[in-house]
């Protein structure tokens, strides 16, 4: 079973992935925003929600953009 983290683009949340269909077979994880200290940078932030979601180096990473 492979894990799969969904990382809506800036500007929208997981709803937008509300009607995607990836098989019964993958651990699915829709990741939330979380507020960043005003501290953060790039890196900081994304070894947050690394840690938050439990996201190993062998999981698949999904995202999106709205064009932003």
């Amino acid at each position: 079973m492979s894990k799969i983290f969904l990382i809506a683009g800036l500007g929208a949340d997981t709803r937008i992935y509300n009607n995607i269909e990836l098989g019964e077979e993958h651990d699915i994880t829709p990741v939330d925003w979380i507020e960043p200290n005003e501290r953060d940078t790039l890196s900081t932030y994304a070894q947050k929600l690394i840690h938050q979601y439990n996201i190993t180096p062998n999981a698949v990473i999904i995202g999106n953009s709205l064009g932003g």
